[in-house]
């Protein structure tokens, strides 16, 4: 046998030694216990729900919200409505206020499988005896969806699991900041985002916002089952909402937002006979902007009027 036939023979005998990476191991047990915490913060959260009457006092959120926002023309982008909506009054909450008080009225969106826990609530404001309602939205992480397949490692479940409260806070901090000149008008007032503590001892982040009124035009769906909804009296007031509710999108994506998810569950007729539409999915409308926000929560009121 020649030199080089020995040295191959010997190399193919050597045993295959197999290296072990603590990293990869240390990585898998992360994630295995990153799907065993949403199963046992869910079980605590499940024996201690919120309810009516719940006293929350928040310290205000500043870290997450310390983001550049790039500047917009806002009457050039509202000169693009058929119609121009008046501007909703804000409450008397001072913008640098560091606390906040509010006791639970009502839920609007609760239980397990939520981004967030939606509540009508009650405000302190301490430089007056009035009791004001808003909007609060709450980060609860242990309602997230997550799947509890535990086979389940599609990536849709390991895209949910990657969300967090302060993530979502982030982008929907930035989308309200570079969109504020619309505030009152097409958006809600924001009044600030809260650090809380629950009654079954969580923290969460929470969204302070105003409260505007309106029914929801899902219920066109009922009237296309007794026929209402194809009267022609509905039919000109539907065609004037949806012109309406496009025109106030477009408006959006001029100021830098665009809007990701529309559907009549999202959208609503207010008092004043406008149109509301909820935004739980927005992005950057510039590439060359620094913040993006794909498809993150900002779950508030838009006015389309």
């Amino acid at each position: 046998m020649s030199k080089t036939q020995t040295a191959i023979a010997s190399f193919s005998l050597k045993p295959v030694v197999t290296r072990q990476y603590p990293r990869v191991a240390e990585m898998d047990a992360a994630i295995e216990a990153a799907f065993r915490v949403p199963k046992r913060e869910r079980m605590q959260a499940e024996r201690n729900p919120l309810k009516e009457g719940t006293l929350l006092k928040g310290t205000r959120a500043t870290r997450l919200l310390d983001q550049e926002v790039s500047p917009v023309d806002a009457d050039a982008a509202l000169a693009v409505l058929p119609y121009r909506p008046p501007v909703r009054p804000r409450l008397p909450l001072a913008g640098e206020d560091e606390s906040i008080s509010l006791t639970l009225t009502r839920g609007l969106q609760t239980g397990k499988d939520r981004w967030a826990q939606v509540w009508l609530a009650s405000v302190h404001i301490p430089s007056t005896t009035e009791q004001h309602q808003v909007v609060i939205k709450l980060l609860q992480e242990a309602f997230f969806p997550y799947s509890e397949d535990d086979d389940d490692d599609s990536l849709e479940s390991l895209y949910r699991s990657l969300r967090t409260s302060a993530g979502i806070s982030r982008n929907e901090g930035w989308a309200f900041a570079q969109l504020r000149p619309l505030q009152g008008l097409l958006l809600p007032h924001s009044y600030g985002f809260y650090h809380f503590q629950l009654p079954c001892g969580q923290s969460v982040i929470g969204h302070a916002m105003e409260y505007v009124e309106g029914t929801t035009l899902e219920r066109d769906y009922q009237g296309m089952i007794d026929g209402s909804f194809y009267s022609a009296e509905r039919q000109v007031g539907i065609h004037a909402s949806i012109v309406q509710l496009a025109f106030s999108v477009y408006c959006l994506h001029l100021c830098g937002v665009h809007h990701g998810d529309m559907s009549p569950q999202k959208s609503a007729a207010s008092t004043w006979e406008a149109a509301l539409l909820r935004v739980p999915r927005l992005c950057s409308g510039d590439p060359d902007l620094q913040h993006h926000v794909w498809k993150w929560g900002l779950r508030g009121l838009v006015g389309l009027f």
